[in-house]
């Protein structure tokens, strides 16, 4: 977009600047009628006409100076425009990625709370085999392996949009929206 505006602009100019030119146009006609150009002769006859013309506008009145800074000023601020979008877009990528690290954290210690969560959860199997747990006891060690297991599910899903998300913002993926 940045990029189509400024060859716009420069189109602009370059059309501004051959404005300034003189301009040479030549024109003729060709005829055969009654009466040709001398109306008082009755008969056919041919005719023509060849005429050149040339306009040029010497004089703008400072236009063109105003023109040009107005062009000027235009490009600047695209310019700024475009820093500004890239220096968002830097900004925001950044804020992802500490995003997929702290995820990609989370879900190390996800997999070593199920790792201590399996084995709470088999000993507790084993003692409620001996009688020395009660089967409540076994039920809420095994529900919180399963809850660990369930947040490390949750924090995957953030990982992967998480990973859309910085890819959207680096223009690496585009999101088609289709009817």
């Amino acid at each position: 977009l940045f990029s189509a505006e400024k060859e716009k602009l420069n189109v602009s100019e370059n059309l501004m600047v051959k404005k300034k030119f003189p301009l040479i146009a030549g024109f003729g006609q060709f005829g055969y009628a009654r009466p040709g150009l001398n109306i008082l002769n009755p008969d056919l006859t041919d005719y023509y006409l060849v005429g050149l013309s040339l306009k040029w506008n010497i004089w703008d009145w400072g236009e063109m100076k105003k023109n040009k800074q107005q062009l000027s000023l235009t490009k600047e601020m695209i310019n700024n425009r475009e820093e500004n979008f890239r220096k968002n877009i830097t900004t925001v990528a950044g804020i992802e990625k500490n995003k997929l690290k702290q995820i990609k954290e989370l879900i190390q210690k996800d997999n070593e709370i199920i790792q201590l969560k399996e084995q709470i959860a088999k000993e507790s199997s084993n003692a409620l085999e001996n009688g020395t747990k009660t089967t409540t006891d076994y039920l809420s060690d095994l529900n919180a392996e399963k809850k660990a297991r369930l947040n490390k599910a949750i924090h995957e899903i953030e990982l992967s949009k998480t990973e859309i998300n910085l890819r959207t913002v680096t223009g690496q993926i585009s999101m088609n929206i289709s009817n």
